[in-house]
């Protein structure tokens, strides 16, 4: 059960994702008035009673028509995997006294109004709210959709769009665009023959598609087997991981290891194994050129990828984490690298994870950001430079939604749609009009209506609720998408305006 913090979270404000739902519940009519006496006669010369004529009675005034309620509910239809959702429920004219919000994603029920959700697995949900008001109770429901829509890699940045295809932009140097050649575009291009995508995953110089089925098919560079397709041999097109069914979320960032969960909250990777990255307890040099278990991990909702070590979170709240740790980014008190899953200590309340290349950070329940790992950027967001082989809280940062980390750099997004970041800046990638570093959150100027980040190398994204994207930082492959070659210090429009993943 994920748990989270309503009070931090009732104002979600992403108003362009908000839906009403009207519900028109009829109660039982007020019964209409009593008997009505005939006027009194008058007393003077009465006619003989055969001659009376009685005037037609005054009909009673109408009844009092009961106000129906009316049930109207604030939410997201089109929701961001990993990002915190409020959904709030108002009733007119009546008395509400319970409230029970089913998700359709077979995550525990809330009776909470406003209700918190964080949707963790990708496709189309029924999601269903019921609610009791003295004897008489309603429901209704409404369709959800969940899509991890955007995805940088080293150089390159991917995106779903609306009808559910794909297109890249940026680096092609290994046919990571999957566009049949390996020429480099600074503007978007679609990835052919790919449909019904529900997510991405961008690696260093590869790329992978996760369909609404549960099946995963990559392209791109292979010299280690990131493809999964039981081979070493470059894709230009989209190309079948071996063997893989039943997968929920996708996991590659910046990296030559690709990991998927699976609908039974187990985890495969594939890849290099250097640091023992792919987690099935070996460690060597040695490829797997297909999906390996990662054993004895189990109940785990969301991944994290860096460039050689990976952490997984747990249904509890904990999160658990393996390969490389030569700066403490396992977050397990040491510098050892691990071939198996290990816990992080101290983290018990997570709600998402994120990883760099060699620094970690988990978003709180309760809205805060902690981060460890190497620092010598600021990339921790604690006000040093020190590394930390604990997790440490970030500075002054609360109020936070989803977490996104680049190599050396860390961003966040707030509940009130902002953005934060924090670390190295040498080119530009936290979009405060400088290149100077910071070691806490700074405003990325002028970017608002936010509904999700991704973070590459030394670049960032943002997708706004209105389906358009802007991208900053280093651009010397095109992976702003702007149409130049030029790295900017502040936010710049992708080419295509608001036509993406909305």
């Amino acid at each position: 059960m994920v748990r989270t913090n309503a009070a931090i979270f009732s104002k979600w404000r992403i108003r362009p994702f908000s839906l009403t739902l009207a519900a028109l519940i009829a109660l039982v009519g007020c019964g209409g008035g009593g008997d009505a006496g005939a006027p009194a006669l008058p007393t003077a010369s009465v006619p003989p009673a055969s001659s009376v004529t009685v005037a037609d009675p005054v009909p009673p005034p109408p009844p009092i028509a009961s106000s129906t309620p009316t049930l109207s509910v604030t939410g997201t239809t089109r929701a961001i995997v990993n990002t915190l959702y409020s959904y709030q429920a108002s009733v007119s004219n009546a008395t509400p006294t319970g409230f029970d919000w089913t998700w359709g994603d077979n995550t525990a029920n809330s009776t909470n109004n406003p209700a918190t959700k964080m949707w963790r697995t990708l496709g189309s949900f029924n999601a269903q709210l019921s609610v009791n008001s003295g004897t008489t109770s309603w429901a209704n429901s409404q369709t959800v959709t969940v899509a991890d829509p955007i995805s940088a890699g080293l150089q390159h940045t991917c995106t779903v769009m609306p009808d559910s295809t794909a297109t890249c932009w940026g680096n092609n140097r290994r046919g990571q665009l999957g566009n049949g050649n390996t020429n480099t575009l600074a503007v978007p291009s679609a990835v052919p023959g790919l449909t019904q995508v529900a997510s991405m995953a961008s690696g260093a110089q590869h790329t992978c598609a996760l369909s609404t089925a549960g099946t995963v098919s990559c392209w791109g560079w292979n010299i280690y087997g990131q493809l999964g397709i039981g081979s070493t041999t470059d894709r230009l097109t989209p190309t079948a991981v071996i063997g893989l069914t039943d997968v929920v979320a996708l996991k590659s960032n910046k990296s030559s290891t690709t990991c998927a969960l699976k609908s039974n909250g187990t985890v495969s990777c594939w890849g290099s194994n250097t640091y023992g990255a792919i987690g099935d307890g070996a460690v060597s040099s040695n490829i797997r050129s297909t999906p390996s278990n990662v054993p004895n991990l189990s109940e785990v909702v969301s991944l994290a990828k860096g460039t050689a070590h990976t952490c997984a979170l747990k249904v509890d709240g904990t999160i658990k984490c393996w390969g490389w740790n030569r700066a403490g980014m396992l977050g397990d008190g040491t510098t050892t690298d691990r071939s198996l899953p290990t816990s992080v200590f101290g983290i018990t309340d997570a709600v998402s994870v994120s990883a760099g290349f060699n620094h970690t950070c988990a978003l709180m329940t309760n809205g805060t950001v902690s981060c460890w790992g190497r620092n010598e950027y600021g990339q921790l967001g604690n006000s040093n430079a020190s590394d930390q082989l604990l997790p440490t809280a970030v500075s002054g940062l609360s109020g936070v939604i989803a977490i996104e980390l680049g190599d050396y750099h860390s961003c966040a997004l707030k509940a009130d749609a902002t953005v934060v970041c924090w670390g190295y800046n040498a080119v530009g990638q936290l979009a405060d009009g400088t290149t100077i570093n910071r070691s806490t959150p700074t405003v990325v100027s002028g970017l608002a209506s936010v509904a999700a980040l991704t973070a590459g190398n030394a670049h960032t994204c943002a997708l706004k609720t209105n389906g358009a994207m802007l991208c900053w930082g280093w651009n010397e492959e095109g992976e702003l998408g702007d149409s130049t070659l030029i790295s900017k210090t502040t936010i710049t429009p992708v080419v295509g305006g608001s036509v993406f993943w909305k």
